[in-house]
């Protein structure tokens, strides 16, 4: 059955290609995100070529389902086997991004952890500064009537 090795090596370059996606699209460091307009050219690329790899394998199916008509527990052995490579290599590749959005997720979690303590910092700042702004114009207001009481006092005995 040369159509059935056919494919199988489709299905996986389809799973090549779409974790080669997959990884233009979730890289795995936020900082390897530097141009837009290359990755949206990346996925363009990609998403080509899965239609491609597709197209082929609904060929090859075709082909597949032509012969195996003949015979219908080798056409459901047949299928079975192939979705179960199919679920496999899903699940692989779920779990290998769901472990990269934990990673993530964690990391946001510092982050605005540090954010808040930077936020607290700053606002604590601003207040003391604030009160120090405020009791200097109490002691200059507080000056200024000690001073008028002053003047007061001198032309009364003037």
């Amino acid at each position: 059955m040369a159509s059935s090795a056919t494919l199988s090596n489709l299905a996986d370059q389809y799973s090549r290609e779409f974790s080669e996606c997959l990884s233009t699209i979730l890289p795995d460091t936020p900082d390897k995100i530097n141009d837009s307009k290359a990755i949206h050219k990346d996925i363009a690329t990609h998403i080509a070529a899965m239609k491609a790899t597709t197209s082929s394998i609904e060929e090859a199916m075709g082909d597949i389902r032509l012969e195996l008509l003949k015979d219908k527990e080798v056409a459901l052995e047949q299928s079975l086997a192939l979705l179960r490579r199919d679920i496999h290599v899903k699940t692989e590749t779920i779990d290998k991004y769901t472990t990269q959005l934990e990673k993530w997720s964690s990391e946001l979690l510092k982050l605005g952890s540090k954010g808040r303590e930077v936020a607290k910092r700053e606002h604590e700042r601003y207040q003391v500064r604030s009160d120090n702004d405020h009791n200097r114009s109490q002691v200059q207001r507080h000056d200024s009537d000690d001073d008028m009481s002053d003047k007061d006092m001198f032309e009364e005995v003037v």
